[in-house]
């Protein structure tokens, strides 16, 4: 598989926020994994370096979204519409989202909702966004997305 991208990433507006400031995303997202995705709209996610024992670990998409200007809106958008369309996802064992309610160490709550969406290995994640389904959910997240918004790779252990 070549080396392209998953997601795009939500456009920030920096509004009043000075440029280089923390709130300021315009740098590639780094997922943490042994790979890193530049997003843009409708493209793929590559095949993730690894090695060979672990290309057969089910692996797990986590999405962590910041809180949106309209939070009723966002969820109306995101569960009637970006959910129906991460569901028809080829090769997608489970779905989970929820609304994140608390940051149990008292720390600022960053995140409004999560995202965990699992396939059977890294080949099978690849595939689902190699796939039409694929391209037209991550059109919708780079629609959807409040900026500062993450994605993750995480490789279960057993």
């Amino acid at each position: 598989m070549s080396d392209t991208t998953l997601l795009a990433k939500p456009r920030r507006s920096t509004g009043d926020r000075p440029a280089g400031s923390e709130d300021d995303f315009r740098d590639p997202p780094s997922l943490h994994l042994q790979a890193e995705l530049s997003m843009t709209a409708g493209a793929v996610l590559p095949a993730l370096p690894s090695p060979a024992y672990r290309a057969s670990m089910t692996v797990k998409l986590v999405v962590l979204y910041t809180r949106p200007d309209d939070a009723d809106a966002f969820d109306r958008h995101y569960l009637d519409v970006h959910m129906p369309l991460v569901n028809k996802l080829p090769g997608l064992q489970r779905a989970e989202t929820g609304r994140i309610v608390t940051a149990l160490d008292g720390g600022e709550q960053s995140y409004f909702r999560v995202a965990e969406l699992y396939f059977a290995d890294q080949p099978a994640l690849g595939a689902a966004f190699t796939s039409a389904e694929g391209k037209a959910t991550a059109a919708d997240y780079q629609q959807i997305a409040p900026p500062g918004s993450r994605m993750f790779v995480e490789t279960l252990d057993d």
